[in-house]
């Protein structure tokens, strides 16, 4: 049973959520305000977090900010919940370290289908079932890419590059390990879309921006380091290695 942690002060919804969520085999806890929520996440670790963004006290954002600036929360999932739509609120999520994002009313069966989606994602990349050797031991060629100074091993999630560690989200590990699997290769904003959450989700077309913004600035920390992540105008954006590989 996934562990879900549900931050969310509208009572009658939080609770309609939670029953929903435990019908399809989601263990919820839920908290009522951000700081409870934070608590929370340090006692138990959540699989998944659902965060709304207008809470008392501590708000979604704040609490968001803090779990990224933890190390031991940095690559726990956040889906944002928030009645305020606009697309002001949702860069600012986004940019924070959220993983997707949906307004309020939300319909109940596209919120399991997009935490089942995310859940997915992080399955996939860490976990070999007992039928399936463990590879991580072997190195195998078909989960570790080694480009343009990045070691991205996807057993275990890890990624350096120039040999110092880089924390990720869900959705930045997952944009970046497409990128890098087919070095200058351009990708467009739909391909990404569509590889990292699925055409069913309608999502606004700067999420895979922000997304992009925020992979750059985590691996070029050091500003003489070269660009490896360019953008194609008008179509999207290609990992190209060649040019820190030749500096």
């Amino acid at each position: 049973m996934p562990r879900v942690l549900l931050i969310e002060d509208d009572m009658p919804l939080a609770e309609t959520t939670q029953q929903y969520l435990e019908q399809f085999g989601f263990e919820v806890r839920h908290e009522e305000d951000g700081e409870k929520g934070l608590e929370a996440v340090h006692a138990d670790p959540p699989e998944l977090i659902l965060l709304d963004l207008m809470l008392p006290g501590v708000d979604g954002l704040e609490v968001c900010r803090r779990l990224r600036m933890n190390p031991g929360t940095a690559t726990i999932p956040i889906l944002m919940l928030t009645a305020r739509g606009d697309e002001a609120d949702r860069v600012a999520g986004l940019e924070l370290g959220a993983d997707d994002y949906m307004p309020k009313p939300y319909s109940l069966r596209e919120l399991v289908a997009r935490m089942r989606a995310i859940l997915r994602r992080v399955t996939t990349t860490t976990s070999a079932t007992p039928e399936t050797p463990d590879r991580s031991s072997s190195n195998s060629s078909d989960d570790v890419l080694n480009v343009g100074g990045l070691h991205i091993d996807r057993l275990s999630r890890e990624v350096t590059h120039h040999g110092e560690p880089v924390e990720l989200t869900v959705t930045e590990f997952e944009l970046l390990w497409l990128l890098a699997s087919r070095p200058g290769q351009v990708l467009t904003r739909e391909q990404l879309l569509d590889q990292v959450r699925g055409r069913e989700f309608e999502v606004f077309d700067r999420s895979i921006d922000v997304h992009i913004s925020k992979l750059r600035k985590k691996l070029e920390a050091n500003p003489k380091q070269p660009t490896l992540i360019k953008t194609v105008w008008g179509v999207g954006y290609r990992m190209d290695p060649d040019e820190e590989d030749a500096r």
